[in-house]
């Protein structure tokens, strides 16, 4: 469903009929003080346009709903989860509401809940992975953000979409992932291999572009066989440490794109009877939750979750409210060196 051919608002109804935007909602909300030819040519136009008024209220201004919007890649991902908890949990403290909706990454289904949750008359979006994290996204799909983004703010998490009204709140991940592979180094480790997740987002391209280049610097020839990529499952984490491990020259350290991976190929390295780090070394990035539980607990790096989700939302409150917001914040990450690591 199209934003840019549905979109119908009170004022283009009542600019169309040629009456005022009161007499457009008397005729929508059934009052008799309505002349039945207005009414008739007002109801006329509303059928022509297939108009459908706000699901909350029939604004006759643009008023403030305290209702954001929050287009989330499926749940299956303890990042996005925690995200989600930390914008919630800020959003209640300063008397707003979350919006969730839920975007499947094998329907595409971003534009189809944007129109969904605008009827909603939210004050703005944030968007967390899907479409938005993409290198290249569709033309479509940009020029349906473009669109929204004219009327309402849009901020996008870990994501580079730069549009009149967006705004963007990221970890600078490049920098990040640079700080874990110099770790790794440092641990003397000289065969290094990569697990990724899919391959054409932006969260994928530049930890493998980074990894090249800090190898490269460090005088280290990467293997190409070795930067194994799938999905961002523990599923595909084990499958491509099970994959490393065939090798007849393998790893003596893998790095993983997130802790999800690392978690599928830890499990991956012990159900193939060899130890994560007496065998191999493992490193993940985001550290959540369970990272620092798991057995052994996971070297990774840590992105602030909190500071993340709580200044998504304030560019939201301080677009809404007229006040200056900076189009990009960029916070830092912490290397968090725990024990799936062996110094060699």
């Amino acid at each position: 469903m199209s934003l840019l051919k549905d979109h119908i608002t009170i004022y283009d109804i009542a600019r169309r009929a040629g009456v005022s935007i009161a007499t457009v909602s008397r005729v929508l909300t059934g009052k008799a003080n309505v002349k039945e030819e207005t009414r008739k040519k007002v109801q006329q136009v509303i059928n022509e346009c297939n108009y459908e008024p706000n699901l909350i209220a029939r604004a006759l201004c643009n008023r403030i709903s305290n209702t954001i919007g929050l287009l989330v890649e499926e749940l299956s991902n303890p990042f996005f989860v925690t995200i989600c908890n930390e914008a919630e949990i800020y959003c209640t403290s300063v008397g707003y509401t979350l919006l969730f909706g839920i975007i499947n990454s094998w329907l595409g289904n971003e534009t189809e809940l944007l129109h969904i949750i605008e009827k909603r008359q939210v004050d703005g979006f944030i968007f967390l992975g899907g479409k938005a994290n993409q290198i290249k996204p569709k033309k479509s799909f940009l020029d349906e953000i473009s669109f929204v983004a004219k009327r309402l703010p849009i901020v996008f998490i870990n994501s580079k979409i730069d549009f009149e009204n967006c705004y963007i709140v990221r970890t600078d991940e490049k920098q990040a992932f640079a700080k874990i592979v110099r770790y790794i180094l440092s641990c003397n480790h000289k065969k290094i291999g990569l697990i990724t997740g899919e391959r054409g987002f932006v969260i994928t391209e530049e930890k493998i572009a980074v990894f090249k280049e800090t190898l490269a610097q460090n005088n280290l020839t990467v293997n190409e066989e070795w930067i194994i990529s799938g999905q961002y499952l523990v599923d595909s984490g084990a499958s491509s440490m099970k994959q490393l491990l065939s090798l007849k020259d393998r790893p003596t350290a893998v790095m993983c794109t997130n802790d999800t991976l690392a978690l599928g190929a830890i499990k991956q390295v012990f159900l193939s009877g060899l130890t994560v780090p007496d065998d191999v070394s493992v490193t993940g990035f985001d550290d959540i939750f369970i990272s620092k539980h798991f057995i052994p607990s996971i070297t990774t790096v840590k992105q602030d979750y909190h500071q993340l989700a709580e200044l998504a939302v304030k560019k939201i409150l301080s677009h809404v409210s007229g006040e200056h917001c900076p189009k990009e914040t960029t916070l830092d990450a912490e290397l968090n060196i725990r024990d799936s690591c062996k110094i060699l």
